[in-house]
């Protein structure tokens, strides 16, 4: 996760690791450009990427069971315009789904905990509601693999946000 962030973000992670003497982590990331530390942030409404779509698109249920994973891309999604609903595995993904299919799309995390991952999920959702596109993400190969084989969207991990609306944009589009 630290990786995935380091890397959409423009920078990189460095690990040195001495068997008896510990274990050191470098956080790389690029230096802000154009103005001070001190400087405000822009509003979210802002500072979107150029090309990137703020206006209101629907909602997609996001499925990942890392909460700050969840907050960073739930504030992507946002970004590009989707209301978020977010479930915290595939199971109650499928509940939310069950309640309601007023969802542009899922969004899962594909390598999850609990018996279901979001392969299992994408499945489940191509037999019940064939209709409603699924992207799935990791940053796993055999994981990426498995979703190829069986057809599934998928983005690798990482991305950056003009990635993401794209790889939406792509799935919407082929529905």
């Amino acid at each position: 996760q630290v990786y995935g962030f380091a890397r959409a973000s423009g920078g990189d992670v460095r690990i040195e690791s001495v068997p008896g003497r510990g274990t050191t982590v470098s956080l790389l990331l690029p230096r802000a450009q154009g103005g001070s530390a001190a400087a405000a942030p822009q509003p979210a409404a802002q500072a979107a990427a150029p090309g990137i779509a703020r206006n209101a698109r629907g909602a997609v249920l996001l499925v990942e069971d890392d909460d700050a994973v969840a907050e960073f891309v739930g504030d992507m999604l946002r970004e590009i315009g989707f209301d978020v609903i977010r479930a915290e595995n595939a199971r109650v993904g499928l509940a939310r789904l069950e309640l309601s299919q007023a969802f542009e799309l899922v969004f899962s995390d594909a390598v999850m905990p609990g018996g279901m991952d979001g392969i299992d999920l994408a499945r489940e959702i191509r037999r019940r509601w064939p209709s409603l596109p699924v992207l799935l993400t990791t940053g796993y190969s055999e994981a990426a693999q498995a979703a190829t084989e069986e057809g599934l969207r998928l983005l690798l991990k990482p991305y950056r946000m003009e990635a993401l609306a794209a790889a939406i944009d792509a799935a919407l589009a082929r529905a």
